[in-house]
């Protein structure tokens, strides 16, 4: 996740990661949530306060191990001044604040190295490893944007889905597609387009289905709409149709529903269905209604696209991001569906201000 270098910036790398770590099952006002959470405002600090270079984002990795007994977060900057002794001494001042927040981050961890930016050009990592001794919540599978994601479940849903497009014919089992589609959507390069998204855009399809002509077309639709994404890449849409059309023919799907998938998959390019294309509005809505989230999954939200986009620099990406955002601000209508229109389109409108608000923010100048 990439934050402005900027005290606000700090402030909201803190908050996510509490989410993050509530969405792990370790609850806040937890000793995990806030222990770890500590380290991380600590961390973002000094990268804001020792490590800012005006204009440039720095970067917070928060990871858990695979056996849930080890968190381990990693603060990225970009200058390469001034490199931090890899254990910290207490001040000598017990009065003075600075070297204060390293000492605590060192007391409260088990491993803290400084060493080069990995990707190349100045800054430097600060990794910090904290052992959990036991405080390990029961497994949860959960989507890298801080949402559960049930791969059993998903499998089962595209099973029906599938079925329910290809009728009474049949076809061979959906397993081997699901699985394909679901190591898609698990695939590195992706921090919002996850299972977690996967799931969030099949639950509105639901949520929506009243209003669709054909339900399971567009459960399909939302299936293979971003199976293929690479976020350096324009034709992701274009691909993924493409990937629908070969292989939902080989699963028993009939010509003119193969063909309406297809359509809806490139749909999601503009999201701007004709008035009387039922299950293009459904679809759109479906995958829009993030921008109506509550204000922490939306921060979270936004923090993972970022996060999609982290080659690029960030004045470069604030400038894109808050044209996307004025587009979308003066289209007359966000959702075509009157149930988005009634109950996300005030929320949404709301959210995209805010992050508006916050990328045009100038970040101060050097200290």
């Amino acid at each position: 996740m990439c934050f402005t270098s900027t005290p606000r910036g700090a402030r909201l790398a803190r908050r996510l990661a509490s989410h993050r770590l509530d969405a792990w099952g370790f609850p806040y006002e937890s000793e995990v949530n806030e222990t770890v959470t500590l380290v991380v405002a600590e961390l973002s600090a000094n990268a804001v306060t020792h490590g800012r270079v005006s204009g440039r984002d720095f970067r917070l990795s928060l990871t858990l191990a695979a056996a849930r007994d080890l968190v381990r977060v990693e603060v990225t900057d970009t200058r390469d001044d001034g490199f931090l002794p890899a254990r910290p001494c207490a001040p000598q001042d017990p009065e003075a604040e600075e070297g204060r927040g390293l000492w605590l981050v060192s007391c409260l961890t088990s491993r803290l190295s400084v060493e080069p930016r990995k990707e190349g050009g100045p800054g430097k990592t600060v990794r910090a490893e904290l052992e959990l001794c036991g405080k390990v919540p029961a497994i949860r599978e959960v989507g890298k944007n801080g949402r559960m994601a049930d791969t059993d479940v998903l499998r089962a849903r595209f099973a029906r889905a599938l079925e329910g497009a290809r009728g009474s014919g049949g076809g061979p089992d959906p397993a081997p597609y699901a699985d394909n589609l679901l190591a898609r959507w698990q695939e590195p390069q992706r921090h919002y387009h996850t299972l977690a998204h996967l799931t969030a855009v099949l639950d509105h399809v639901d949520e929506l289905e009243a209003y669709a002509d054909d339900p399971d077309v567009v459960r399909l639709a939302a299936w293979f709409h971003d199976a293929v994404y690479l976020p350096d890449r324009s034709e992701n849409e274009e691909r993924s149709a493409r990937l629908a059309e070969r292989a939902l023919p080989e699963a028993g799907v009939p010509e003119a529903k193969v063909a309406e998938v297809a359509r809806l998959v490139r749909l999601t390019v503009t999201h701007d269905p004709a008035d009387d294309d039922r299950d293009g509005q459904v679809l759109c809505d479906a995958d829009l209604a993030i921008l109506a989230s509550p204000p922490s999954a939306y921060a979270v939200y936004t923090a993972a696209v970022r996060a999609e986009y982290h080659f690029v620099p960030g004045d470069a990406f604030r400038e894109g991001r808050a044209a996307v955002l004025r587009q979308l601000l003066a289209l007359p209508r966000l959702f075509r569906t009157s149930y988005g229109q009634e109950h996300w389109e005030a929320t949404a409108r709301y959210n995209i201000g805010g992050e508006l608000e916050m990328l045009s923010t100038p970040a101060p100048p050097p200290s």
